[in-house]
């Protein structure tokens, strides 16, 4: 094998090396951002179950009449 050679083959397994090194990045970007998101929604979801939960009773009261009271 040449020198020339040598280093053809080096640069080709180096490079695919980097592009699978940055394929791997991006799926671990994508599985944070999705965490994150998911993480989010959770937040919001919990925020408006307390919001329910606080006030049950506004929303089950019946309308009396003001001389009732």
């Amino acid at each position: 094998m040449t020198l020339c050679e040598l280093l053809i083959f080096i640069r080709r397994n180096f490079i695919a090396k980097k592009q699978n090194t940055f394929a791997k990045r991006q799926r671990e970007m994508e599985k944070k951002y999705k965490a994150q998101e998911k993480r989010k929604r959770r937040e919001e979801r919990k925020t408006s179950d307390d919001d329910l939960v606080t006030n049950p009773g506004v929303i089950d009261e019946p309308d009396l009449p003001d001389d009732a009271i």
